[in-house]
């Protein structure tokens, strides 16, 4: 299926960034002689989705839904207390989140930096002697990309690890194979190569049954959509869904194509 995301632990129990930008971090610890205070730095589609619904709920502070998906979930943006920003700008970090008050463009969250590393003026920068570094020196880990795939050019799901969202709105579907495929269309799968997404993906056939008839769960975290994950499968009742592709074609019989 192709791309990946490289999270690299940036120790001290901060959590994890994308590769570059975990070096970038690396290099302000050093500059600063300590650790930076992070509050928040890469999240998961579920940590995201904690936000969005919070958002949902509260109008703040702002947050994506977690299919867009946001930097936070790319590993290239942070929330910290600690603003040296004169500092952070010099490594490529800059605070992003303005909106208009009162007609004039004003910082809403100054807590929360995104990396640039085409304006990081140390990227380059030799490592130190002994290849020290404030940073916990770990493995990175390798997520599979979401894709956007068209089962037997009629259904669109798109697909995460151990998540799946069925799109049964036309504009919905076609927005979401440009967000997430690298050459904005559909994947086309047929039988053979959904039930390989699904190993791929994790995916079991009761999800997307579930999505399919809008018994999963919705943007609200609510049972009764077509959104699923691990972390809210257990409120699902899968007694008397597909367990098999032969289950899920059943299904898929009653549930209109998407155009387009």
């Amino acid at each position: 299926m192709g791309g990946t995301l490289s999270k690299t632990d940036i120790g001290h129990g901060r959590g994890w960034l994308e590769t570059e930008a975990a070096k970038s971090q690396a290099r302000i610890d050093r500059a600063l002689g300590h650790p930076q205070q992070i509050t928040e730095a890469g999240r998961s589609w579920e940590q995201q989705n904690a936000h969005w619904l919070t958002f949902l709920r509260y109008g703040k502070p702002i947050a994506l839904h977690p299919d867009t998906p946001s930097v936070h979930q790319k590993g290239r943006a942070k929330d910290t207390d600690e603003r040296n920003v004169a500092l952070m700008n010099e490594h490529g970090w800059f605070q992003t989140v303005y909106r208009t008050v009162n007609g004039r463009r004003t910082l809403v969250e100054p807590w929360h930096f995104e990396y640039f590393p085409e304006r990081d003026k140390h990227r380059n920068d030799p490592a130190p002697a002994g290849g020290k570094t404030t940073a916990a020196a770990i493995t990175t880990l390798e997520e599979p990309a979401m894709r956007t795939i068209r089962w037997n050019g009629k259904h669109v799901f798109t697909f995460g690890e151990e998540k799946v969202s069925h799109q049964d709105v036309p504009v919905d579907a076609i927005n979401a194979a440009i967000i997430h495929n690298p050459d904005q269309k559909y994947l086309e799968l047929d039988d053979a190569g959904l039930t390989t997404a699904l190993k791929t993906f994790g995916v079991p056939w009761s999800a997307l049954d579930a999505c399919m008839r809008g018994l999963a769960y919705d943007i609200s975290g609510a049972v009764g959509g077509r959104y699923w994950s691990r972390a809210v499968e257990q409120k699902i009742d899968t007694s008397q869904l597909a367990q098999t592709i032969a289950g899920l074609q059943k299904t898929a019989a009653s549930v209109p194509a998407v155009e387009g």
